[in-house]
């Protein structure tokens, strides 16, 4: 008799509780306003507040149409502080990163050059959020993604726009 491999069996369970497509679609949405804002120059906190409820719209979402044709299963949560603390750390990383590089170009009061360099800690951010995505799932498209997220996310930092 084979041994049960709980962490394979956990990350089947979440590959398939993610199938319906609703994160993407989320994420999809908070990509194109997180464009519209900083190409508008509207205040980028109404958008912070959406990150904070988009979680909770999606499983709202979850529970009313997707769980009812495939069952709901709990499974094991990390814990919050845990993630929560990995997340922003992760996020805190990237942003000493943008400053420091921007302290020493002398850039650091240039509006300009955050806005031309957002793409690229957009990428950076993507990255850390696919690579956990990952860790969970043990799916490798996650890899692609993330891969895609960071060259993408630096081309379109280095390319000069006209307007």
């Amino acid at each position: 008799m084979t041994p049960l491999n709980l962490t394979e069996i956990e990350k089947k369970a979440y590959r398939l509780s993610n199938q319906d497509g609703l994160l993407e679609v989320m994420i999809g949405i908070l990509l194109i306003a997180f464009g519209a804002t900083f190409g508008s120059g509207v205040s980028v906190v109404p958008m912070l507040v959406a990150v904070f409820i988009f979680p909770r719209f999606l499983e709202a979402v979850r529970t009313r149409c997707t769980y009812p044709r495939i069952g709901y299963v709990r499974l094991h949560q990390d814990k919050p502080k845990k993630t929560a603390v990995g997340m922003f750390g992760y996020l805190a990383v990237a942003l000493a990163v943008m400053f420091i590089s921007f302290l020493l170009l002398g850039k650091l009061k240039d509006v300009a050059a955050y806005k031309k360099w957002s793409p690229a800690l957009m990428g950076v951010l993507l990255l850390g959020g696919l690579i956990y995505a990952h860790s969970k799932s043990g799916s490798h498209r996650y890899i692609v993604f993330a891969f895609l997220a960071l060259v993408s996310g630096l081309l379109f930092s280095l390319i000069n726009f006209e307007s």
